[in-house]
């Protein structure tokens, strides 16, 4: 077996539940707020999990989104795009599986995607 071979076996390819597990243990090592793992694969075509993170300021939002974005590409994890990085009073990172969405509190007050998913089960992310 060839060495580059042997070196992708070696890589594990995370599932889309360590993913979101990871994008929600960085959002709280960063000082995110209201952590929540939703799991909407049964109810979500497009995604199996939302991550959702509440901010305390937009420079807030983009520190977060610029650490999950750091760390999930240093583990080769594909990212599709960001919105709302700009402005950061909403920010949606795509990747794939996993859809994290970053808030100012009073704009996730206001979307209330829990209440909006709220056949989704919420998953268990600290350890």
């Amino acid at each position: 077996m060839s060495t580059k071979r042997r070196e992708r076996k070696k890589e594990k390819e995370l599932s889309s539940r360590e993913v979101a597990l990871l994008c929600a243990r960085i959002a709280y090592r960063m000082k995110g707020e209201q952590v929540t793992v939703l799991n909407v694969r049964n109810l979500f075509p497009l995604a199996d999990y939302f991550v959702i993170v509440t901010s305390n300021s937009r420079v807030h939002s983009q520190a977060l989104c610029a650490e999950i974005e750091e760390e999930l590409k240093n583990r080769k994890i594909q990212q599709l795009g960001i919105e709302g990085q700009e402005e950061g009073r909403w920010i949606l990172m795509d990747y794939c599986d996993v859809i994290v969405h970053i808030f100012l509190e009073e704009v996730r007050e206001y979307y209330d995607l829990e209440m909006l998913w709220g056949d989704a089960k919420k998953v268990k992310w600290k350890r």
